[in-house]
């Protein structure tokens, strides 16, 4: 009866001894992986599990938070948007930064009101990056919020907004741009000519034609290229004649534009600069063209 009874006592704590064994074999697999992960994730972020690095995002320190969030953005996961936006929260304005970047280059529709949100964040410079991440989005439900900002004291952030504006490409941004062409700031100036630019309306060509009387050769050089990008008949006159700009930067833009055009500016060119030197490019161009037939009858309308 005894033996019975120790037999039975030895299988007993053999069983939990066994037991025990496996348990910690278990747990020290699972740390052996949580440690090769945490290592994967100091060295190769991008090979880092999304729920580690949602885990860095919410627990980690502030350098930790911020590869998270670049990690996180590469993975262009939907599920990944929400925890962003609940870190445009965080107490560090240079995660907040990276954060804001993220969800422009994701352009999720989602982020687009929290990044509208986060033109009111306390850091001008976190500020800055939400105009430039809601022209990342190319969203126009950032249209009108933008437009109040083109008119604010802060010189960057009416550039900065010029610029989202052009990206967004909305009709609705037009009139303020072209009032922004007269902004006092130059670089603002030179910004809303560029923005117009890429929206391509012809209603701004008025408005363009007057900039290339603008003080600033910057400002004159993108109009022009602006006027030829949009191009239409009443620019050609306009262009051919910043061929004749002091700076030589606006005249070389002046060539590439009546380029861009093509063949249609040739009578505006022998009108103008028939008694004039030009450059060999310019020459070289009309010749070209000369040679091809241009003067056929090809220019009678403009496309």
């Amino acid at each position: 009866m005894k033996k019975k009874l120790l037999v039975s006592v030895l299988m007993v704590v053999f069983t939990i001894s066994s037991g025990l064994i496996s348990c910690n074999q278990s747990k020290k697999k699972h740390q052996d992986l949580k440690n090769k992960t945490a290592k994967v994730c100091e060295t190769k972020y991008d090979a880092c599990p999304v729920g580690h690095l949602i885990s860095n995002l919410k627990n980690g320190d502030a350098e930790m938070r911020k590869k998270a969030v670049v990690a996180l953005a590469k993975t262009k996961g939907p599920q990944v948007v929400g925890h962003l936006i609940e870190a445009l929260n965080d107490k560090d304005v240079n995660v907040r930064k990276v954060v804001i970047w993220a969800l422009g280059s994701l352009k999720a529709p989602q982020g687009v009101e929290p990044l509208i949100l986060a033109l009111k964040d306390k850091d001008g410079h976190a500020r800055q990056k939400a105009i430039d991440a809601l022209g990342m989005t190319e969203n126009p439900q950032a249209v009108e919020p933008l437009i109040v900002i083109l008119k604010d004291n802060d010189r960057q952030m009416r550039q900065r907004t010029a610029t989202a504006l052009g990206m967004i490409k909305d009709s609705r941004a037009v009139v303020p741009l072209i009032s922004a062409l007269k902004d006092k700031d130059w670089q603002v100036r030179r910004q809303a000519a560029e923005a117009l630019e890429m929206i391509r309306a012809p209603r701004a060509i008025e408005p363009l034609i007057v900039s290339l009387r603008d003080n600033n050769w910057h400002v004159r050089k993108i109009a022009v290229r602006a006027l030829g990008t949009i191009k239409g008949a009443q620019v050609i006159k306009p262009i051919t004649s910043c061929l004749k700009d002091e700076d030589w930067h606006v005249r070389k833009q002046a060539v590439d534009a009546l380029e861009e055009i093509g063949i249609f500016s040739v009578p505006s060119l022998i009108l103008e600069f028939g008694h004039f030197t030009l450059s060999l490019r310019v020459e070289t161009n009309i010749q070209d063209i000369v040679d091809h037939g241009a003067f056929k009858g090809e220019f009678e309308s403009f496309p």
